[in-house]
């Protein structure tokens, strides 16, 4: 399996279990941070943490490949950023914080990437305390993103 290089945010709070949020496509952890529900829970003092997940911005490294020259960079799916990805982040957030669970939210794309993980690796049920899912995506029926249409024609 090759290594992607995958980067998570972090804001330091007191409440346990952590809280990690999986943004949507086409976004990146610092557009998380502006919505208005960080806000809140990062004033009530919630450890947050925010992902990265392959391809965005922030993450576009490869132990062996160049995500500007190799195409081979960007043949992945929904369903190894869910297996790999979010299981290689909930476990270096576990690590971190000393902690058993998190606390999951998922925004579009972060709820495919939960549902992938703990549908395809049950053990992670017992990592994840409760998951909350904003703008769920079910089908990809009808997809307006001219990001949907260059890579499903």
């Amino acid at each position: 399996m090759d290594t992607f290089s995958v980067y998570t945010a972090y804001s330091p709070g007191l409440l346990k279990p952590p809280t990690l949020l999986v943004h949507g496509i086409e976004l990146a952890a610092n557009s998380s941070r502006l919505r208005g529900n960080t806000i809140v829970l990062t004033k009530l003092n919630h450890d947050l943490w925010f992902a990265n997940v392959r391809g965005n911005v922030y993450s576009r490294r490869h132990v062996h490949l160049n995500a500007d020259i190799d195409d081979e960079f960007w043949d992945f799916s929904f369903h190894e950023r869910g297996y790999y990805d979010l299981a290689t982040t909930i476990n270096t957030v576990l690590n971190k914080t000393n902690s058993l669970q998190i606390n999951g939210i998922g925004y579009s794309l972060g709820t495919i990437m939960f549902t992938v993980l703990t549908s395809t690796r049950p053990e992670y049920n017992a990592k994840i305390n409760l998951t909350i899912y904003l703008a769920p995506i079910a089908y990809l029926n009808n997809v307006q993103s001219s990001l949907f249409n260059f890579i499903f024609p």
